[in-house]
């Protein structure tokens, strides 16, 4: 069974049964059922110390449900949008971007370029003669 902490990162376990018990990546512990579930049963002032993956999906479902009900989490929305279609109503918005995006490869002076196109014209000219 695979348990999360409840009250943060924690590293390793250290069980007289199992011995140390390193955390995964993502903080998680893959335990045999039996230990998991003695460690499961812990709790810290009414508080469990671990939880289960699916007590931590309906955890953070239920954080994110509460963050998008908040009022102010939408007018905050609401007033990004409103500043980007201001923005691309100006025609800003594609000017902040060019002036961010790298400058591309450097152009040739317009005397050179025009230099470079008329020697072929020369020397075709100098060829006819």
């Amino acid at each position: 069974m695979r348990l999360y902490p409840r009250t943060g990162h924690i590293p390793a376990i250290e069980d007289e049964h199992l011995g140390h018990v390193e955390a995964a990546e993502d903080g998680s512990f893959d335990l045999p059922d039996e230990h998991a579930a003695r460690l499961h049963a812990f709790h810290v002032r009414g508080k469990p110390l671990f939880e289960t993956d699916i007590e931590r999906d309906e955890r953070l479902h239920g954080e994110e449900t509460a963050r998008r009900r908040d009022p102010q989490t939408l007018y905050n929305a609401v007033e990004q949008i409103a500043k980007i279609a201001v923005l691309l109503g100006q025609g800003q918005l594609a000017q902040a971007q060019d002036a961010e995006s790298p400058a591309g490869p450097p152009k040739a002076e317009p005397a050179k370029a025009e230099a470079a196109k008329a020697a072929p014209a020369a020397k075709a000219a100098a060829a006819a003669k």
